[in-house]
């Protein structure tokens, strides 16, 4: 995917939408940088619970920039009560949907872990498909450019 456009998502539901919205394209992130992780929340006491700290983090620095934007996608796993539940848990702020029962937007990501945090940079192309802990730093180099 690296260097590729960033696939469509599929998401049945969503949370912390702006007001008046009802969902979310990569369209609306058009001319922006995404950081954009696809995770689960049978795994908030792991691996999972460190990157959503991490996001909620760096969501906080650059809420006030147009030009960055952060979103997530919960596995299919879930009923959206239980998922509305696991965002509100993790305290996360910035929109997240829920992938479609077929794991749509997991399989077009080639997401074999979780969290996958994917950086897409402004012409909507993938740049970063493992972030590991540089993350941040990755932010703001791209951001420099």
């Amino acid at each position: 995917l690296l260097g590729e456009p960033a696939p469509e998502w599929t998401c049945q539901d969503w949370f912390n939408l702006a007001e008046g919205k009802e969902s979310l394209s990569l369209a609306d992130y058009k001319g922006k940088l995404l950081i954009l992780t696809l995770w689960a929340s049978f795994d908030l006491n792991g691996s999972t619970q460190q990157r959503m700290q991490e996001l909620n983090y760096l969501h906080e620095i650059y809420k006030d920039r147009d030009d960055v934007a952060f979103l997530s996608i919960h596995d299919a796993g879930l009923v959206p009560n239980e998922i509305d539940f696991a965002v509100r848990t993790a305290n996360i702020r910035y929109p997240v949907g829920c992938d479609t029962k077929e794991f749509e937007t997991f399989s077009a990501y080639n997401v074999n872990q979780i969290p996958q945090t994917i950086i897409i940079d402004k012409q909507g192309l993938v740049k970063y498909y493992e972030v590991d802990i540089r993350l941040h730093a990755l932010i703001k180099a791209m951001l420099r450019k």
